[in-house]
């Protein structure tokens, strides 16, 4: 995030990140989907900065499926 949003929500909405992150760390969490097979290998992987951008159902069950 850079430190001028940091600022605008820290003012406006009286939310300060470091609080939740440590001192100077202004970085978002990323979401993101992982398939792993039972062998420990991850079979599909999916992760956007985007928040609303999440791994379509259909997809996972799709990974699922491959790992019959």
């Amino acid at each position: 995030m850079p430190p001028e949003l940091h600022e605008l929500y820290k003012n406006r909405f009286g939310f300060d990140i470091t609080e939740y992150n440590g001192k100077d760390r202004l970085g978002l969490p990323v979401p993101g989907t992982f398939v792993i097979g039972q062998d420990g290998i991850i079979l599909s992987v999916f992760a956007k900065t985007d928040y609303k951008m999440r791994m379509e159902p259909e997809d996972i069950l799709e990974a699922l499926k491959a790992t019959r």
